[in-house]
């Protein structure tokens, strides 16, 4: 979808009524522009038919931080309480914009529900968003708010030595606020989040979102803020540490660590989610754990390079993982999942 092709779904979401005059006016296009789009729109499936009448779930909305990345690297070991000569670099974070940011150069149609400043960095993050075709016009800017910004020091082998993280715009993103955007959020096909909001605001999302809900935990700290709500959320994003943190399952091998995953899907999950994890330890190391009905239809998938590998895993497997926790497969139940 072009970014004059998604002016015009939002002109018509907003009224689907409005004329294509109407929209020509508010776009500064011509009327033959406009039912070009519309055409381009239909054919996309993106409008149902006469009348402007929408299918629902055409875009993704992503709640979460935006930030400027604010890095310095010293060009030789560093020494305290002195200037370091060395290089600094700016550039545009957060992991809700991350993902904003991939959705949107996979050609996904990306709301994003923020908050930001009307600083100078608040200008670098609208103009970048603008550009990538991410929509915040559903986004907070806060009169005289600052940015959400990430500070960080390194020495000359880019190992960070200290960082200092201004996220306080984020809790602007209150559950009042995500009430006033409840239509965007039911009509939307996904709905994104990061952890880097207020736990009373993943609430409110996994209280009322009817879309299915994706949850990136960011940080161990910050994952402790889903652990109430795990059981409402469709897919999980953990690293290592944050899957041992919210199953409860920590050390071993990189069998565990599909246990862990296995233990929190099982306690917490519908049956139906994903939790993708990256592979510490080795390179390129991915894993895929995809959850079916049952435990019988676990499938566990690894790459590395162009090298796939997948097999499933069956019920002797899944008794083999909980025998390496030392864990008869035939007690496992809710109760004891739950403790």
């Amino acid at each position: 979808m072009t970014q004059r092709e998604r002016q015009v779904l939002q002109l018509i979401e907003a009224d689907p009524l409005i004329s294509q005059q109407d929209i020509a006016a508010k776009l500064g296009i011509t009327r033959s522009s406009v039912a070009v789009h519309i055409a381009n729109l239909t054919k996309k499936g993106c409008i149902a038919g006469r009348g402007y009448v929408l299918h629902a779930g055409t875009y993704a909305v992503v709640v979460g931080g935006v930030n400027v990345d604010i890095g310095g690297r010293s060009f030789a070991p560093l020494v305290a309480s002195d200037s370091n000569p060395g290089r600094v670099s700016v550039s545009l974070g957060g992991v809700g914009r991350n993902i904003a940011h991939n959705l949107s150069l996979m050609g996904t149609d990306v709301r994003m529900l923020t908050a930001y400043g009307d600083d100078l960095h608040g200008e670098r993050v609208a103009a970048s968003c603008s550009e990538l075709g991410i929509d915040l016009s559903h986004a907070l800017r806060i009169p005289g708010g600052v940015t959400s910004t990430y500070l960080y020091l390194a020495d000359d082998h880019g190992e960070m030595a200290l960082a200092v993280s201004d996220m306080e715009i984020c809790k602007k993103i209150t559950p009042a606020y995500l009430s006033a955007q409840l239509p965007l959020l039911q009509n939307a096909q996904v709905v994104v989040s990061d952890t880097n909001i207020p736990e009373e605001s993943l609430r409110f999302l996994a209280e009322n979102c009817t879309a299915p809900l994706f949850i990136d935990p960011v940080s161990t700290v910050k994952a402790e803020k889903i652990r109430p709500i795990l059981s409402k959320i469709h897919t999980l994003k953990p690293n290592r540490l944050e899957a041992e943190l919210l199953s409860g399952f920590y050390g071993g091998t990189a069998e565990d660590y599909f246990l862990y995953l296995l233990v929190l899907q099982c306690a917490y999950g519908k049956g139906n989610g994903c939790i993708c994890l990256t592979r510490s330890g080795r390179a390129d190391g991915e894993y895929h754990v995809v959850f079916g009905e049952s435990l019988h239809q676990l499938q566990l998938v690894f790459a590395a390079g162009d090298d796939w590998f997948s097999r499933h895993a069956e019920h002797d497997d899944v008794a083999r993982l909980f025998r390496l926790r030392g864990i008869a497969f035939d007690y496992i139940n809710d109760n004891f999942l739950f403790q």
